[in-house]
């Protein structure tokens, strides 16, 4: 491969993965307020509503990601998935069409970002691998801003119209499967007959599971009620919900450009993450209007920017690249078991105690799932 079509290849990858984000980032954010605010559903059936969507995620990175492990095949096939099925928004009219459209959404959306960090990976070499992976991640970030201020612009245009607004990132995908085409990536590598678990003998992987989960709960509670803590608390519009995202998602990119820029300890990096979670979840419990919610919006960017490029290396660091693909997929499959064990137990919170309340519960699993983690740190 000649150093312009590794280029040109690497920089179709980013793009599909801006793209790629993008639009599961609007599904993260706006299908709770579509649940909530078009179809009534509760804070509880909202929250079930997210579980059948991991659910279905993380069987997908199951058989894709552990046993087909066909990196550029999954990819394709996944992003043509949702290129069909996200229109179908436009037909939904009830609780069970809803879970039944995101759920098909979620079969071809769940392996893709573990095999895009894959491939992201493999067309690295071991100099490269950590600014890739940051590169990589940034790209996820500037999604995530760049994504929100689009959907905003979008409801604007439409006043307010949800259901549009969501319909207008079905070319993001589209376009995101005809640049991953052009993605030139060794099968032989990515695929073969059995997976190789040897990485999980690695305690890399172990510690960068755990720092991953530092932040995991959070950030699903985030994107599944914080919108609808936005609205119900303090009466925000959808524009305003996004720009509220938009605060989250810039703390997080600029967090990701300075770690690929500035050489600082992993360790040192979660120890920061942990803290800022901590005060970013009671600085939500004790907001008191639109302005003090951003205010702890911007604060949980940092941890969401600094923790998943951190654990991405850690497993990196565990895994041959023959086994890299196995590796990313099983992280990603924990993380959905986490969501769907937790979520529900969120929307009890949220809908029995309160909106902000429940926020300020998840502090437990962040401390402890803190303390997981420097003992695991302590014991290589």
């Amino acid at each position: 491969m000649t150093k312009r079509t590794h280029l040109a290849g690497f920089s179709a990858l980013l793009a599909t993965t801006f793209l790629y984000r993008a639009t599961t980032n609007m599904l993260q954010t706006s299908v709770p307020l579509f649940a909530k605010y078009y179809l009534d559903a509760s804070e509880l059936v909202v929250s079930y509503i997210t579980v059948a969507s991991y659910v279905a995620s993380f069987f997908a990175v199951l058989y894709m990601g552990l046993v087909l492990r066909r990196v550029k095949r999954t990819i394709t096939f996944g992003l043509g998935l949702m290129s069909a099925t996200i229109p179908l928004f436009a037909l939904t009219k009830n609780v069970f069409t809803l879970v039944a459209v995101v759920t098909a959404i979620n079969v071809g959306a769940g392996p893709i970002q573990p095999l895009l960090l894959t491939s992201a990976v493999l067309l690295s070499d071991e100099r490269t691998r950590f600014r890739n992976i940051a590169l990589y991640t940034s790209a996820l970030s500037l999604s995530l801003i760049l994504g929100p201020l689009y959907q905003a612009s979008m409801l604007f245009v439409t006043r307010d119209n949800l259901l549009i607004s969501m319909l207008a990132f079905t070319p993001f995908v589209v376009l995101g499967f005809l640049l991953f085409r052009e993605v030139k990536l060794a099968e032989s590598v990515t695929s073969g007959a059995l997976p190789d678990m040897r990485f999980l003998k690695n305690r890399n992987f172990l510690i960068g599971i755990v720092a991953n989960e530092t932040y995991s709960i959070p950030f699903v509670a985030l994107t599944t009620f914080g919108g609808i803590t936005a609205k119900s608390v303090f009466g925000a519009s959808y524009t305003q919900v996004e720009a509220l995202f938009s605060c989250f998602f810039v703390t997080s990119f600029f967090t990701r450009i300075v770690i690929s820029r500035i050489k600082i300890q992993r360790e040192h990096l979660v120890t920061s993450s942990i803290a800022l979670t901590l005060v970013g979840l009671f600085a939500i419990y004790l907001s008191q209007n639109l302005y003090e919610l951003a205010a702890a919006f911007v604060l949980l960017g940092y941890p969401h920017g600094a923790t998943y490029p951190v654990s991405a290396s850690y497993i990196a660091d565990s895994a041959t690249k023959e086994s890299l693909a196995s590796a990313n997929a099983l992280s990603s499959f924990l993380f959905g078991v986490t969501t769907v064990l937790s979520v529900p137990l969120v929307g009890l919170a949220e809908e029995f105690l309160g909106l902000k309340q429940g926020f300020l519960l998840l502090e437990a699993p962040v401390v402890a799932m803190g303390i997981t983690f420097f003992v695991l740190k302590r014991m290589m």
